[in-house]
């Protein structure tokens, strides 16, 4: 008599390569994962660093004056806006400000973009804007009107 079906050894078996497999999936799966985070992290890096870099070009063209006011931060005259309302970039903390004249001051990082350690350093030939984003540096240099 023939019997049909599986034996206790068969099944075993097939559990114990169907668990190899499905860990092998799993394993695969997470580092995907993974490395999908650390690439929308650098990405958002990257974004963040690019626009405080283009908006601090954008501030310091055409500047006629620039000085270090204090370590954190630095008045921006420029004959576009007049002597009587000049730019202040400020590091307050993790973000950066620009204010102009008596306005309220605009934000120009995220609060939670993770930029810290922002050094403002003068030279008699340049400035030097050094920042950390996400433990990733930084440096924008403009040279002194």
């Amino acid at each position: 008599m023939k019997k049909s079906g599986f034996t206790l050894l068969e099944t075993i078996i097939y559990c114990a390569l169907f668990s190899v497999l499905m860990t092998s999936v799993l394993v695969t799966v997470y580092t995907l994962m993974e490395s999908n985070d650390r690439m929308l992290r650098s990405l958002d890096t990257t974004v963040e660093a690019m626009f405080i870099t283009e908006k601090l070009s954008w501030i310091f063209f055409n500047a006629t004056n620039i000085s270090v006011i204090n370590p954190s931060t630095v008045r921006i005259d420029r004959p576009d806006v007049g002597t009587s309302s000049p730019f202040l970039l400020e590091a307050q903390g993790t973000t950066l400000t620009l204010k102009r004249g008596s306005a309220d001051a605009g934000v120009l990082t995220d609060p939670v973009g993770g930029l810290t350690n922002v050094v403002l350093s003068q030279t008699t030939s340049s400035l030097r804007i050094s920042y950390d984003i996400n433990g990733q540096t930084f440096d924008f240099e403009t040279s002194q009107p």
